[in-house]
């Protein structure tokens, strides 16, 4: 399959995306794979999903493999260039494939089965790694001084409480796939201001979840 044919509609998936020739990530995904096999009985295994533009990689494993071409990556890219916009993508579009989606970075090692994420997931529940820290706390770091006075600028400056969350493990339903949506927009709208930034994706996920029931994974 690849990414602009039809993909098959599921009840959960665990997705993973990977792009380029370091093979370290590769070796991270099968790994991460590998533990989510160990931990799931037979009849709980999620189908497991690879975005990936080296498909070949992962012949003979396990897993759905959706080929990512050339042209999709540039334009999952933007034309701001960042890098993990592509994860934002990823997630608007591999969100449409099941009731109920997670998303897990190639470095993720399960430790209980993966159903304990899903089951952490609902229409009125996301799940997202681990909260990092509050708005108030990044507004005192040096190393967000930018964007927030870009933010500030612009009028777009959060309420102190917001939760800065870690984007490795995001949980959500097919109703909610609107919020990847909604933070593309805003890596676009931020890039101006944020280009020294690496986890711009996570801070426009963190904003979509304002107030939002989060749960923190337990794998």
């Amino acid at each position: 399959m690849n990414v602009s044919s039809p993909v098959p509609y599921i009840t959960q998936q665990l997705i993973y995306l990977l792009y380029g020739e370091r093979r370290i990530y590769q070796l991270e995904a099968k790994l991460s794979i590998l533990t989510a096999l160990a931990r799931c009985k037979p009849a709980e295994l999620p189908v497991i999903r690879v975005l990936t533009d080296q498909p070949q990689a992962f012949a003979g494993w396990p897993v759905e493999v959706i080929a990512l071409d050339e042209q999709t990556l540039q334009d999952w890219a933007g034309d701001g260039g960042y890098t993990h916009r592509r994860k934002a993508c990823a997630i608007a579009q591999a969100g449409q494939w099941a009731d109920k989606t997670v998303f897990i970075d190639t470095d993720t090692v399960f430790l209980q089965s993966p159903q304990k994420l899903f089951s952490q997931v609902d229409t009125g529940q996301f799940l997202v790694d681990e909260v990092e820290m509050s708005w108030a706390e990044a507004s005192r770091s040096s190393y967000y001084r930018s964007f927030v006075e870009g933010l500030a600028e612009s009028g777009e400056a959060p309420a102190d409480d917001l939760r800065l969350c870690n984007s490795g493990v995001m949980g959500f339903t097919r109703d909610n796939v609107g919020i990847a949506e909604r933070a593309i927009v805003r890596i676009d709208d931020w890039t101006p201001y944020a280009r020294d930034l690496h986890t711009i994706e996570q801070i426009a996920f963190s904003f979509e979840l304002h107030s939002a029931p989060i749960n923190m994974r337990a794998a």
